[in-house]
């Protein structure tokens, strides 16, 4: 196991992750270094005025943690994670992650023929290179702060979502991120790409369980 938000984390984080397209191997080294030089929030700061990060030991915390349900079908997940993803006849679509990785995805055939894509983050980064590195880190830059840059430095997963000029989805999406595994980092980001006249209703999740003994750390990008 892997421990520490910090160099050797940040090694340990490439080799993992050696298949990603070049582009974000680069934004990620950038971020990391990005990091490093930006000074912790305190609480002088407005976003961080009711927050005290002292506690937070970053050497303990993994920066990623596989999931063993890869594979899976929905109907086998555990309870915890099983009860959360029957929606009825009125959804959408739903995206499932656990812990640093993508697990299950699913849209309305409907969406699919409108020209929808509704992926995990990390798939739509290989099969739609051009469209998410076109949006990927513009609305909130890894320069935002220390902690959005410890983001993209270490972001593992989330969402993609593009919807074409016009479409409208009136049925939800769900996202589902659930984290189970101790003292390990979260990582997701969540991209959507609205073209002209497009609209949708999107829910985002978050569950899990934690060892109240032993810290984690979520730093998400919307």
């Amino acid at each position: 196991r892997v421990a520490g938000l910090n160099d050797q984390g940040f090694i340990a984080l490439q080799n993992w992750r050696a298949g990603e397209p070049p582009w974000q191997a680069e934004f990620r080294k950038r971020a990391w270094e990005l990091y490093k030089n930006l000074p912790m929030p305190t609480r002088r700061d407005e976003e961080w005025r009711r927050s005290d990060l002292r506690p937070i030991r970053f050497d303990e915390i993994a920066p990623y943690a596989v999931s063993d349900l890869a594979g899976r079908r929905p109907a086998d997940f555990p309870d915890a994670i099983r009860r959360r993803t029957d929606l009825g006849p009125h959804s959408g679509g739903l995206l499932v992650q656990h812990n640093s990785e993508d697990i299950h995805s699913a849209l309305d055939p409907k969406l699919q023929e409108q020209g929808v894509i509704w992926c995990g983050f990390d798939h739509a980064a290989r099969l739609h290179t051009d469209l998410v590195r076109q949006y990927y880190g513009t609305i909130r830059p890894a320069t935002h702060g220390k902690f959005t840059a410890l983001h993209y430095a270490f972001q593992s997963g989330g969402t993609f979502l593009y919807v074409p000029p016009g479409v409208r989805i009136d049925m939800p999406l769900r996202s589902l991120f659930f984290a189970d595994a101790p003292a390990s980092g979260s990582f997701p980001h969540t991209l959507i790409v609205l073209d002209r006249g497009a609209s949708l209703n999107y829910f985002e999740e978050r569950a899990g369980r934690r060892d109240e003994s032993r810290q984690s750390l979520v730093s998400s990008v919307v």
